[in-house]
């Protein structure tokens, strides 16, 4: 058994682990992005506070924001991958939150105040680095401010999220690369930030989400 997924996570590496530019076999919308978002279940938490219409217009925000950031950064990565990448770890992560967007506490994420956003980044890893030059205290203060602008449910929080959740799991990928299936222990790291690349429970299932709303979009 342990054979038959290694041979997966290869078979959909090889899959995943291309050139940006790369050619796709169909055209990627914020349209079907936002299609493929509505699929999933999200926070049960929403429902007395946001309507169908609500929500609707709050996936366009989102889709838009991820398709975006997907053409923006520069990752070798097609744009639909690293959109089911950052979609699957929003989703596992808050379920996508009103209060998580909004930028305040939720039973889905914040980790007591110490993450932003749904991809759920600390302030050490909005992925900015000090420049030639730059005071630390002046990069840290910078950091900070980065940090804090992850906050919000409107288009540019969105997107800055999207971004940062884009290379956080990138970071990620580096660390974990030595083992075959590099990239679901990546989504463990994301999750954990122990160092370890350790495999857990939930790391094949958010490989599978993010493969899966690529194919759908």
């Amino acid at each position: 058994m342990k054979t038959v997924l290694l041979l997966l996570s290869a078979i959909i590496t090889q899959f995943m682990y291309s050139s940006a530019e790369g050619s796709e076999r169909a055209e990627v919308s914020p349209k079907s992005v936002q299609e493929a978002l509505l699929k999933l279940h999200w926070a049960v938490t929403d429902r007395e506070t946001e309507n169908l219409e609500a929500r609707t217009a709050r996936a366009k925000v989102m889709a838009q924001a991820l398709f975006d950031a997907a053409n923006e950064v520069d990752l070798p990565m097609k744009q639909r991958h690293l959109i089911g990448v950052a979609a699957s770890i929003w989703w596992f992560e808050t379920r996508f939150s009103l209060e998580v967007h909004n930028g305040g506490l939720s039973r889905w994420g914040s980790d007591d105040g110490r993450a932003k956003c749904f991809g759920q980044i600390h302030e050490r890893s909005v992925g900015i680095k000090l420049q030639e030059g730059e005071r630390l205290r002046d990069f840290r203060q910078r950091q900070k401010d980065m940090w804090e602008s992850l906050a919000g449910s409107d288009y540019e929080a969105t997107k800055r999220c999207a971004v940062s959740t884009m290379r956080h799991y990138f970071s990620k990928v580096g660390m974990c690369r030595r083992h075959v299936d590099f990239w679901a222990r990546a989504f463990g790291e994301y999750g954990t930030g122990a160092g370890t690349c350790e495999k857990l429970p939930t790391s094949d299932r958010r490989h599978l989400l993010a493969v899966r709303i690529a194919g759908a979009i």
